[in-house]
C-alpha cells in the first residue's frame, strides 16, 4: 500500500516534496524490517539523493534517512562496518552544526555512534 501512496502523492506532490520523501523513507523502514535490506538501501539511497537535491542535505528527513542507511549498512556488518562508524562520526558532526547538539535526534545519534566507537570498529578507534 505504501507503494500505491507513493505512486498517488508523487505526480501531485512531486519527488523531492518532503512527504513524498518520507513515504519513501516509511518504505525502506518496512524493507529493513521485512529483511529485505537491499530494497531497503535503495529507498534510503533515494531518499537521501532526492531529498538532499530538493531540500538540501542538511534537512532533518535528509539526516535521519543518511542514519537509517548508516545503521543498515553497519549491522550488515563484514569490513564495511567500521566504514559505516566514520560515515555515523560525519554524520553527527552534521546533525551538530545544523540541529544543535541537544537537540533530541543529535544526541541519540551520538549516543549510537559512542557505543558503536565502543566496539572497536571504525578507523579512528
Amino acid at each position: 500500500m505504501i507503494r500505491e501512496l507513493i505512486g498517488d502523492i508523487t505526480p501531485v506532490l512531486g519527488p523531492g516534496h518532503p512527504d513524498t520523501l518520507a513515504a519513501h523513507h516509511c518504505l525502506g523502514e518496512w524493507l529493513n524490517e521485512d529483511g529485505r535490506t537491499d530494497e531497503a538501501e535503495a529507498a534510503y539511497e533515494d531518499v537521501v539523493a532526492t531529498g538532499a537535491e530538493h531540500l538540501g542535505a542538511d534537512h532533518n528527513l535528509i539526516l535521519i534517512a543518511r542514519s537509517r542507511l548508516t545503521i543498515l549498512r553497519y549491522n550488515r556488518g563484514g569490513p564495511d562496518s567500521g566504514a559505516a562508524v566514520d560515515a555515523m562520526a560525519t554524520l553527527v558532526a552534521d546533525m551538530e552544526r545544523t540541529l544543535g547538539p541537544a537537540h533530541p535526534t543529535a544526541a541519540s545519534t551520538r549516543r549510537l555512534l559512542t557505543q558503536w566507537q565502543n566496539t572497536g570498529a571504525g578507523s579512528g578507534v
